[in-house]
């Protein structure tokens, strides 16, 4: 059961390392995202909140923003809508800081390095409401096609031993270290690793 769900586990992460790769040389030259946008103008505090997660100059990055109605100048439709879109190529996606209102308290905390970065900003009205919040994280497309590469390399790795002790095993040698055993085929004398294989003589 365990090298089933192995094997399983191993073959999700070569289609996950072969998207990743596929997707982080396009970003190159194009930038995909997916939008979902919420804005409800009927309350006391009419908001809009934008989740955004895209790939752009071999970054990934999600982008979580809530603000007054008032603080995006671009038109919004009511609702939930959801953008899929692929446009021209970006730069490498960084925090772009929103500029308060003179008065306002401005607080930005995180930090980053290496193409990883997790910033968050908050921007109280002064009554103390969330006029603005937004939060970012970045991670290199690389980072995350070295992570979908493990399970695969450790895959072939475990193959790779398997057909090494077999073949071993076939031209009477200790699957474990290789010592020939045809002058003891129960037990080897080099590494002491016992034979579960019909040695030939």
């Amino acid at each position: 059961m365990k090298k089933i769900v192995f094997r399983i586990a191993a073959g999700a992460s070569l289609i996950m390392w072969v998207a990743t790769v596929c997707i982080w040389f396009m970003s190159y030259h194009r930038t995909f995202s997916v939008e979902r946008h919420d804005v409800d103008l009927e309350l006391d505090f009419p908001y809009v909140d934008i989740r955004k997660l895209a790939v752009a100059h071999g970054g990934l990055f999600y982008l979580s923003q809530f603000g007054a109605w008032r603080v995006y100048s671009i038109d919004q439709e009511v609702g939930v809508n959801w953008h899929l879109q692929s446009n021209p190529a970006e730069a490498y996606p960084r925090f772009t800081p929103y500029r308060p209102f003179r008065g306002q308290t401005n607080l930005i905390s995180g930090g980053g390095g290496e193409g990883f970065e997790f910033k968050h900003q908050l921007v109280p009205d002064y009554q103390g409401r969330p006029f603005f919040r937004q939060t970012i994280f970045v991670i290199p497309m690389p980072a995350i096609a070295m992570i979908s590469a493990v399970l695969p390399v450790l895959s072939l790795i475990r193959v790779r031993h398997r057909r090494t002790h077999c073949r071993r095993a076939a031209m009477g040698l200790c699957r474990k270290c290789g010592y020939d055993l045809r002058a003891s085929p129960a037990r080897c004398p080099e590494c002491g690793a016992v034979s579960d294989f019909e040695i030939p003589v």
